[in-house]
Order: C-alpha cells, then structure tokens, then sequence
C-alpha cells in the first residue's frame, strides 16, 4: 500500500535498524557513504531500512554535532531534517556547508515538514541540496541518493585526475632538473676544451671548424 512506499507519515512504522555493513562486505568508500539525521524515529527506521535494501551504505546521526562530525569524517550524501539545521545547534553546521567551493559541495536532501511553503534564506542559500517534502516518496528518496552520490563520485574522481596531473608535471620538472645537472658537467668539460683550443696556434682549418662548431654548441 501506499505507507509502505513512503516515509515521514505518522504510521507508526517500526522496524529494527539493518546494519548497513550487510548491505556490502566490502569496506566502503568514503564517498559512498550516506548520512541519516532525524530526530523522527519513523524516519529514521523507515529510510535506513529502504535505503540499506536498496544497496546504499547508511550511517545515522543522533544530531548535529554527530552529523557534523562525521561529515567530517567522510561522506557522500547527506539526509536530514529541516529541524536539525533549524535548530539554534545546526547553525554553525549550516553556516560551514554554505562555504563549501561549488566545485566539492557535499550533496544534501533536506526533508521539509509537512504542508512547508518555504524555508529560510540559510537553507536557500545551500544551492546542492535537494528539498523534499515530508511523507517522502521511497522511490523519489532513492532517486535523490543515487543522484547525489554520482554526483559525489564525479567530484572524487576529478580531484583525484588533478592531483595525478600536479604528479606527473612534478615528476616532469624533477626530470628535467636531472637532466640539466647531468648536462651542466660534460658540457663545462667541452667549454674548457674550447678555452684550450684558443691558446692553439695552427694552421690547420680543420681545426678552427671543430673549434668553431664546439663554441657555437656549448655558447
């Protein structure tokens, strides 16, 4: 029916929290990972039990101050109740996601009280968060996760193709580095040879050419 395939409704659903390590016997990626803060514990059991089905890798957070810290930690999407952010607690963690670069922003789901008309220019100002109404549709909930953590895994891989970047132009300056420091001998040999050849009286032409060549090569 249609409770069962929404979550945020006063249902009274009650189901024991899946351990999300079942969910894969892999250890996850820190970018896999999906954060869970409500202070509804129909949401909370409702969502972990069909976002863990669904093969996503769920942590709860008994508030801000967790949430915070495990944002810290690692993540790669971010589920929570407009209440905590909303809260005199969430502040300093709203005030932290709004300073994010646009290029790594952490994506979020912020799930609205039901009937909601808006929310507040904190929250407006969080431009890679999803807003969804509460009872929330499971399919449109697991839309949002994949979405955010593809979203997520993009953002990973670009950093890690620039710091392989900055890697190989270092190892491509420290090359050349080599390089000059293995010249700067042999040809400080050539020049001496060609100081030496000036001090030669001859008549040779021969030796004037290779004289010449030498100092046109070595400058």
């Amino acid at each position: 029916d249609e409770a069962s395939k929404s979550c945020g409704a006063a249902n009274g659903y009650q189901q024991n929290l899946m351990n999300p390590a079942s969910a894969d016997s892999r250890s996850p990626e820190w970018w896999e990972r999906v954060l869970l803060c409500s202070p509804q514990a129909d949401d909370v059991a409702c969502m972990t039990l069909a976002l863990a089905k669904a093969g996503f890798v769920i942590q709860t957070c008994t508030g801000s101050e967790q949430l915070s810290a495990e944002i810290a930690a690692g993540a790669g999407v971010v589920i929570v109740a407009v209440e905590v952010l909303t809260h005199p607690e969430g502040a300093p963690l709203i005030q932290t996601l709004a300073q994010q670069p646009p290029e790594s922003a952490l994506p979020m789901v912020i799930l609205l009280s039901p009937g909601a008309v808006g929310v507040s220019h904190a929250l407006r100002d969080l431009t890679h968060a999803t807003f969804l109404e509460r009872p929330v549709s499971l399919m449109t909930l697991t839309d949002s996760v994949r979405m955010g953590l593809a979203a997520r895994g993009h953002q990973h891989e670009a950093r890690r193709l620039q710091k392989e970047l900055q890697s190989r132009l270092q190892e491509r300056a420290d090359w050349f580095t080599r390089l000059s420091d293995e010249l700067r001998d042999p040809l400080a040999a050539i020049s001496n040879s060609v100081a030496l050849l000036r001090d030669v009286q001859s008549s040779r032409p021969s030796l004037q050419i290779v004289r010449d060549i030498l100092e046109r090569q070595t400058g």
